[in-house]
């Protein structure tokens, strides 16, 4: 196991944890499996940060459709009248 630096890497972990899947929590593949994701994660949070981001500002649409509804969402988030 190493830190992953390239796209090469991360594509690499990213198949070697295909197989660790089914691993069971409590053995080495099950920590295995545990410190890979960790290092998959932190990966993808420097390179990708965009995506973190799409969740947040989806997060507030689906909000503003659970308190206005649908229609007034869209037209508050565009600035719209109403």
């Amino acid at each position: 196991m190493k830190l992953i630096k390239t796209d090469a890497d991360y594509r690499a972990a990213l198949k070697e944890i295909e197989s660790l899947m089914i691993a069971d929590p409590d053995t080495a593949e099950g920590e295995k499996l545990d410190v890979m994701v960790t290092l998959i994660e932190a990966y993808e949070a420097k390179h990708f940060p965009l995506l973190e981001e799409e969740e947040v500002k989806q997060q507030r649409r689906d909000e503003k459709n659970e308190l206005y509804g649908p229609r007034k969402a869209y037209h508050l988030e565009n600035n719209d009248d109403f």
